[in-house]
């Protein structure tokens, strides 16, 4: 979210840019990680890995990138606030050619910030070198089908068929996200339509005190590690259990939602994959089309959350969850030296992947054996899966 710099600077580099061809239909697959949209592009004859983001105003460039493909500054550098309201200062550019497919998008304008966050979790070959925002976007009309794992675009919104779609107004104006409006229990707001967000529905907490106020929900706390491109961070969550959630004439009943202290209100890929998304930034409409029922959900985890960490080529724990705390509590930097018997230290990065891919339903058991190092004193611990929720 751009909130701070010269307005007029500001709208050149978000609203610059064109598309070469005229008269295109063109599809490319996309890898679906951790909820996460991931597409291919080239910049200068060379492949990177760019997650596809409606919720980011600008499209952006990883650090490292920046000496290896053609730019121009735009002369300015801006704060920029992330969906957690963490905040950078960053430099806006302009990239001379950003192609998908086959198709050509020249003189996009973007920023320049750490991606590195990111690879914590994305890695395997699937490096996030960037963001695909909404100012490219803009440029083109876009098909996201998450059952086949294509995205489609084009130059005319007419070769999508959007028959049997849902249709939402978004009020998104010449920049800047899409916002659509969904009630939870009865109560109104606007929330963000954002492919960058892997979750269901996530708000604030001040959302949560009003729900609860009006009709005690069954929820349950956590310590949670996010990720963000700004950064990763633990902070407190709660998720509660809604009953009734409304967007238009979608009508979805017990589903999780995520509530957060500093969480913006967004509608994240958990909840658009039910559907084929066709995207007409130009009218300010886009289409849901239902493509599976949306099944009522339930949480079960394990008094810690564990996963591979691709930075430090081991497992860590990144979540702790108050309502199902062990008996002997233990660190969240504690490292863990085997799970369920497989040794899990000094991997390199290839052998870390391996383990995730392919034994990965022997790691996640219904309880699971785990050897930890904490404070240098070796220790055994058991985790169980509990349903958290519904209660």
């Amino acid at each position: 979210m751009i909130v701070s710099c010269s307005p007029l600077k500001r709208l050149k580099t978000v609203t610059q840019g064109k598309v070469e061809q005229k008269q295109y239909l063109e599809e490319i697959p996309f890898h679906y990680d951790y909820s996460s949209i991931i597409i291919e592009v080239m910049i200068d004859g060379q492949a990177y890995n760019f997650m596809f983001d409606t919720g980011n105003d600008l499209t952006s460039i990883d650090n490292e990138l920046i000496s290896k493909i053609n730019t121009k500054s735009n002369n300015v550098s801006n704060e920029i606030s992330d969906a957690r309201n963490i905040k950078s200062n960053n430099e806006y550019i302009s990239i001379d050619n950003i192609k998908i497919g086959n198709i050509q998008f020249t003189n996009i304008g973007a920023q320049i910030f750490d991606h590195s966050p990111f690879e914590q979790v994305f890695s395997c070959g699937h490096k996030i070198s960037g963001i695909i925002g909404s100012n490219l976007m803009r440029k083109a009309m876009w098909q996201i089908d998450y059952k086949n794992k294509v995205i489609r675009f084009a130059d005319q919104i007419e070769v999508f068929d959007l028959s049997n779609t849902y249709k939402f107004k978004t009020n998104s104006g010449r920049y800047g996200d899409a916002k659509i409006a969904i009630k939870l229990n009865g109560i109104s707001s606007d929330y963000t339509f954002d492919t960058g967000s892997s979750g269901f529905i996530s708000t604030n907490l001040k959302t949560f005190e009003n729900l609860n106020a009006t009709n005690t929900i069954q929820s349950t706390k956590a310590l949670v590690t996010a990720f963000t491109a700004n950064s990763a961070s633990l902070e407190e969550k709660i998720y509660g259990y809604i009953g009734d959630i409304q967007l238009g004439a979608i009508h979805i009943q017990n589903k999780i939602v995520g509530f957060g202290k500093n969480q913006s209100n967004l509608i994240g890929n958990e909840f658009l994959e039910n559907y084929l998304i066709t995207l007409n930034w130009n009218d300010e409409i886009f289409y849901l089309k239902p493509v599976k029922e949306v099944l009522n959900n339930e949480l079960s985890k394990y008094e810690y959350t564990f996963a591979p960490n691709y930075v430090s080529n081991k497992f860590s724990f990144f979540n702790q969850w108050e309502d199902h705390k062990l008996t002997s509590p233990i660190k969240l930097n504690s490292e863990i030296i085997s799970i369920n018997g497989i040794e899990v230290r000094n991997l390199t990065n290839e052998q870390l992947c391996a383990i995730w891919k392919h034994q990965k339903n022997d790691i996640l058991t219904e309880t699971v054996e785990i050897e930890i190092l904490e404070n240098e004193v070796k220790k055994k611990i058991a985790l169980t899966k509990k349903q958290l929720l519904p209660k």
